[in-house]
């Protein structure tokens, strides 16, 4: 039985009529009587005696509740990103196993001056090359201590970073491990 009202049924086969009568991971909204729309992924088949379309043969899935947890998730990063971004810190996320940069809500370099042709790979670690060669030593054992460290425990370390312009300028740091890996190294 076809509503010839609903308008989500109409377009859908059409779609059908328009594919051969078979169509595969076609997305379409759907309203049963006295229930909330959904939307669905059909994979439908027509069977045809005489030209004329008889009964369809098919599977449709549910995806509404894995799409509103999509969206919700969109949400989500969307308010952590306007979070990190709206933060006057530099907030970095530093793989310490591949010794590379994940993330960073803005770039140190640019913050200090450099175009970005002078800021190197975007993976890099621009500590390295910008950090006074006195603090490298105390930079590079936050990632010695990072591995002994607590979840949650904070090690804090001040160091300077040279602007552009030739001036050191000084920076705290505050180190924490984010994750770990399944045999619990940071």
């Amino acid at each position: 039985v076809v509503d010839r009202h609903n308008a989500g049924t109409i377009e859908f086969l059409l779609t059908l009529a328009h594919s051969g009568f078979r169509i595969a991971g076609v997305e379409s909204r759907m309203a049963a009587p006295g229930r909330a729309p959904s939307t669905v992924v059909s994979t439908v088949t027509g069977i045809l005696e005489e030209n004329r379309l008889v009964r369809l043969w098919g599977v449709q899935r549910d995806i509404t509740a894995a799409q509103e947890a999509e969206e919700r998730l969109r949400e989500s990063r969307s308010l952590v990103q306007g979070i990190a971004e709206a933060t006057p810190d530099l907030l970095h996320v530093f793989d310490l196993l591949e010794r590379r940069t994940l993330y960073t809500n803005r770039d140190i370099a640019a913050a200090l001056g450099y175009p970005s042709a002078e800021r190197g790979d975007p993976g890099d670690d621009p500590e390295e090359r910008l950090a006074h060669p006195y603090d490298l030593p105390r930079l590079r054992a936050v990632t010695d201590r990072l591995r002994g460290a607590r979840d949650g425990e904070f090690i804090q370390t001040e160091y300077r970073m040279k602007h552009r312009n030739g001036e050191w300028r000084w920076f705290l740091r505050r180190d924490t491990l984010f994750t770990r890996t399944a045999d619990g190294l940071p």
